[in-house]
């Protein structure tokens, strides 16, 4: 299940939205392509203003891996969203059976802190 994380980030920026439809991905299988999409306080596309800024990618899934290229496979925890852009795309892959769920949010706060143990929760 793909999900909404609404947070502070970076300028107009209040959340991301995964813009993908909802996936079934088969244990050590390669989801399709993954979008997120910087979004303002109302639903919009927001390019953020900043000359980059991360998004953190956890699992629920102790053997849940994000990368930005399938044929390369590189597990990422990270990825760069460029200055004058609105999304970043990304692949997901898990190497174990049942339900997993990626995890994306802000690295940085609006005031530039990590967000460290404010990070979200997710159930």
């Amino acid at each position: 299940m793909w999900g909404l994380i609404a947070l502070a980030a970076v300028g107009a920026i209040t959340g991301i939205a995964v813009t993908t439809s909802e996936q079934t991905v088969a244990p050590n299988t390669v989801s399709e392509k993954i979008t997120v999409e910087l979004q303002n306080a109302s639903g919009e596309a927001e390019k953020i203003d900043e000359s980059s800024n991360k998004l953190s990618l956890t699992s629920s899934s102790a053997s849940g891996e994000f990368s930005s290229n399938t044929e390369n496979w590189k597990a990422v925890n990270e990825l760069t969203v460029n200055k004058n852009t609105a999304s970043r795309s990304f692949y997901y892959k898990n190497g174990a059976e049942g339900d997993s769920y990626p995890l994306i949010y802000p690295h940085e706060r609006r005031d530039g802190q990590s967000l460290g143990d404010d990070a979200p929760d997710y159930h």
